[in-house]
């Protein structure tokens, strides 16, 4: 399609607007012009070139909001013709009809999303050019009769193998675990009855019946509705329950949030009831939408994959050059060809580090059992290195850094206020308060137990919306009884809120024998019912002074992001009509609510932002509640720049600004993460909701919460915290921080080790003045004396003060140009002293001790080198002093034990042994001189 390359727009739309309909995934390239797209095997290929020329020729103002774009937008059509689109009435469908239709449409069931098997977590344990470069090496030495060589070298990729494989499978168990079962079975109307039928045998057509707490099983019309309200946070990042109506219409294009008549699949009931005609199943559902966009999203590489291939292609080049310099040198020097054939494949051996993917996988693998104490599972093991080279984090709102629940958290009555913290409610001067000390605030909590359907006491009647257990739970927080309460005013009679009355008003009988009118809604819509207002339990007329200060008050708490009520009663002596209910009020006050933060939501913010990461919010729900939360969180100031969906095509996406991005699309949080990534941003994503998928998935990491993540959300994640709170993330940070610079510092260690061999070797050859190192002995200090303190190295706990400032560029190569003549110059210092050791030993004891020697003083070298790689001003951690006491033992082992001293050579007395120590220490204290003002930082 040439009309694609570089057209954005047109991208969006054919992304968008293919998914469903048997098309699995769909992918389009502005670079090349092309769209990728994968549909199931019996979807007619000219169906699907149709749909792409519509979409391409559409202009970007007619595009359908519709997830398909070939179906109706039933959202803009009444109820009744809905109906008559589906062939379907208001008493459901035939048994006869659901079997054709199910025969048809197939069942009511998602994709799974593809989990890795055993096999493909085996297999990619194997899939990097470090192992690679082992199976390389292994072939070599068996091709010159190194059998033994060889097997010692697939010894060690089996085992790097094995640790991923443990690892990683046991993280996909322990998420899989979390998961939560199939949809239970839905209520339809079939043959004109009340069914149980299982969810996945729904079809287009069927009238299902909903109440509280129940699950959407499908995407649905309204076709009736009592009072019924709606959790949508999952898909849409609404945070409050959405009222819907049958007799709602909205615009072809409206997005699903303003859909007031439509139900969505994975969606919960929170109050009320209602019958809709299902009008989608499986894959054209909305859900399966925002899922077939993650078929068309791959993870970027981390820096450490990238910069370990192209350190790989280097060592491939360098062992290949040292091999056929050697080879050069030995010819001219006439040694024989089979010799020094060996000696030259030795040397190439020598020259791979073949303790490098062990190193990193053991170290990522110790990493993700150390996260998992603070219940955070990870599912890659890349991804713990990919946390140390983030520089921005986007968080979702709704379900993340909220709970997702309703909490009143600011009163204000009398001229008084009253704000929730964590010790209660308490007052601008910072004490107490309660129903018993204040009559006007007794008053104003009684009107919001008695005009509340909210029972959480009856396990079998409706507990009410969130709005009103959340006025109960602060009911019994500010010490009312709300039980004796309504037993003392039992109810007469109720008003519901409807379209067009934006209260509710319920009528009681008071002790007495009056009747108590209690009133709760839009303050906008209540205080004009008001004549008079409560001071000190007394009734006062309302002047304009006091109308405004009210309109005052209401204004600062829904600038501050919170649902305000107003509360208002009368009552009537006993023996009057109440007459017109909402009428002739005395008003009482205001009653805020919000959404609270996540536990630690706060005190992670701050962590994130002392280590100079840039944090932005990418959520579905409206610009102010954002902002208000933004605020509260400590992500933005309220001047903060807020960008809605509608708007993204006109704001250019950069790294180093600062936005908080609200209602948006599961496709823009998308796209919002992609142009981050492109304005050169390593980005984690931290959200649970089915809307977060897409983002998820894209982000170098995604991470999950197990309390409030869908099961896509964990499926796509690469890190689920199975807690509530979010403060071990940033410990999560830290340990990808510390894995990042331990690993780039373990690896330098290993090259410059590895270069010491090399060198050592290529003397000997060329000068003749001393003897080269076995093949046997060049493996023994690559597989031990070399793979252990490495290892060490990269286990060393976190340097202090890590999470305090940003790390130096993480993208910059693990050997970069600037370290190799550092590097070099400490190889030829380990070189230098073994080499001077096997000469001096050599002229005293003879040649063949005098190699042994040589051999020993570069062991010795190369533990101690370990020293100077780790950080200054600390003692070594104990995996690296337990790992160097193992690799001098297993060195004396080699030296004394029977079995092994063919190892290292002949056998050496204590003259030898202290020549040796005195050679290994000689290279530390020259490096430590030559440099100890760059050692003196952590290598990074």
């Amino acid at each position: 399609m040439p009309a694609l390359r570089r057209n954005d727009a047109l991208k969006r739309r054919l992304e968008a607007g293919l998914g469903g309909n048997g098309i699995r995934s769909v992918s389009a390239s502005t670079c090349t012009g092309t769209v990728l797209i994968l549909f199931e095997i019996d979807r007619p290929l000219e169906d699907i070139e149709r749909r792409v020329r519509e979409i391409a020729d559409r202009k970007p103002q007619e595009q359908s909001a519709s997830p398909v774009a070939d179906r109706p937008a039933w959202h803009s059509l009444d109820a009744d013709s809905a109906l008559k689109a589906l062939d379907s009435d208001r008493s459901g469908l035939r048994s006869s009809t659901t079997r054709a239709l199910l025969r048809r449409h197939g069942p009511n069931v998602l994709m799974k999303l593809a989990r890795r098997s055993g096999i493909e977590i085996l297999f990619d344990q194997f899939r990097s050019l470090p192992v690679a470069l082992l199976a390389g090496t292994a072939v070599l030495s068996l091709a010159t009769g190194g059998l033994s060589d060889a097997v010692i070298v697939l010894a060690v990729i089996g085992a790097n193998g094995l640790i991923g494989f443990m690892s990683e499978t046991w993280a996909e168990q322990t998420i899989a675990s979390l998961e939560q079962g199939a949809l239970p079975a839905a209520r339809a109307l079939r043959d004109g009855v009340e069914t149980a039928v299982p969810a996945e045998q729904l079809v287009p057509g069927d009238i299902i019946l909903l109440h509280r707490d129940e699950v959407v099983p499908a995407d649905a019309r309204l076709i009736a509705a009592d009072r019924l309200t709606v959790n949508e946070a999952a898909l849409t990042g609404e945070s409050l329950p959405v009222a819907k109506a049958a007799n709602v219409l909205a615009t072809a294009r409206a997005p699903l949030a303003e859909r007031r008549n439509m139900l969505f699949r994975g969606s919960v009931v929170t109050g009320g009831s209602g019958r809709a005609v299902v009008v989608a199943t499986s894959e054209h559902t909305e859900i399966s939408r925002v899922q077939a966009l993650l078929g068309a999203t791959t993870r970027p590489q981390t820096p450490l994959q990238h910069q370990l291939d192209e350190l790989g292609r280097i060592v491939v080049i360098g062992a290949a050059a040292a091999s056929g310099l050697m080879l050069l040198i030995g010819l001219a020097r006439g040694y024989r060809l089979v010799t020094l054939l060996r000696s030259a494949v030795s040397l190439g051996v020598a020259a791979v580090p073949e303790g490098l993917p062990t190193m990193v996988t053991t170290t990522l693998a110790f990493g993700v059992r150390a996260m998992s104490q603070q219940k955070l599972f990870v599912r890659r093991l890349e991804a713990i290195e990919a946390l140390g080279s983030i520089r921005l984090v986007c968080f979702d709102k709704t379900g993340t850094l909220t709970l997702n629940r309703m909490t009143v958290t600011r009163l204000c009555w009398n001229g008084q206020e009253g704000r929730l913290g964590p010790d209660g409610y308490r007052n601008r001067d910072g004490m107490a308060i309660g129903c018993g000390a204040d009559p006007d605030l007794a008053r104003l909590i009684e009107v919001c137990v008695l005009c509340n359907d909210a029972d959480p006491s009856d396990p079998n009647a409706d507990h009410g919306s969130s709005t009103e257990i959340a006025l109960l739970e602060a009911a019994e927080q500010l010490g009312a009884e709300f039980d004796a309460m309504r037993r003392k005013h039992p109810r007469l009679s109720t008003v519901e809120r409807a379209e067009g009355r934006r209260y509710m008003a319920t009528v009681h009988r008071g002790p007495d024998g009056s009747s108590v009118v209690a009133v709760k809604g839009d303050p906008s819509a209540v205080l004009p019912l008001c004549g008079w207002r409560s001071e000190k339990g007394e009734m006062r007329g309302i002047d304009d002074a006091a109308r405004a200060a009210i309109e005052a008050d209401n204004l600062a708490m829904a600038e501050a992001g919170l649902r305000v009520l107003g509360v208002a009663f009368k009552r009537v002596p006993e023996g009057e009509s109440v007459g017109s209910p909402a009428t002739d009020l005395v008003w009482l006050g205001l009653v805020g609510m919000a959404d609270p933060l996540r536990p630690g939501a706060a005190e992670l913010v701050r962590a994130l932002r002392r280590a100079g990461i840039a944090m932005v919010m990418l959520t579905g729900d409206q610009r102010a509640t954002a902002l208000a939360i933004a605020t509260e969180v400590g992500l933005a100031n309220g001047n903060a720049q807020v960008i809605e969906g509608d708007r993204l095509d006109d704001q250019p996406i950069a790294a180093a600004d600062q936005h908080i991005f609200a209602r948006l699309t599961p496709a823009q949080k998308l796209e919002v993460i992609a142009a981050l990534q492109r304005s050169g941003a390593r980005v984690a994503m931290i959200g649970d909701g089915v809307n977060d998928t897409p983002a998820l998935k894209i982000a170098d990491v995604g991470i999950t919460l197990a309390a409030s993540a869908t099961e896509i959300a964990r499926g796509v994640a690469d890190i689920v915290l199975a807690g509530d709170d979010l403060s071990p993330i940033a410990l999560a940070f830290e340990r990808g921080r510390s894995v990042h610079v331990n690993i780039r510092r373990a690896t330098r260690y290993l090259i410059a080790t590895n270069l010491s061999e090399i060198a050592l070797m290529l003397f000997a050859t060329a000068t003749g003045l001393a003897r080269p190192l076995s093949p046997a002995q060049l493996l023994w200090i690559n597989l031990l004396t070399d793979v252990l303190p490495a290892m060490g190295l990269a286990l060393e706990p976190p340097d202090p003060g890590l999470m305090s400032g940003p790390l130096p560029d993480t993208l910059s190569p693990v050997v970069s140009r600037a370290d190799i003549g550092s590097l070099a110059r400490d190889a030829g210092l380990l070189a230098g002293g073994a080499l001077a050791a096997q000469s001096w030993a050599g002229l005293l004891r003879g040649r063949a001790t005098g190699a042994t020697v040589g051999f020993n003083s570069l062991v010795a070298g190369q533990l101690l080198y370990a020293l100077a790689c780790a950080p200054r001003g600390r003692f070594p951690g104990s995996a690296l002093t337990g790992t160097l006491v193992a690799s001098l033992a297993a060195q004396l082992a080699a030296l004394f034990l029977p079995g092994l001293r063919h190892v290292a050579g002949t056998r050496l007395g204590f003259a030898d042994l202290s020549l040796s120590t005195a050679a290994g220490f000689a290279p530390l204290l020259l490096i430590g001189a030559l440099d100890a003002g760059d050692r003196s930082q952590p290598i990074s």
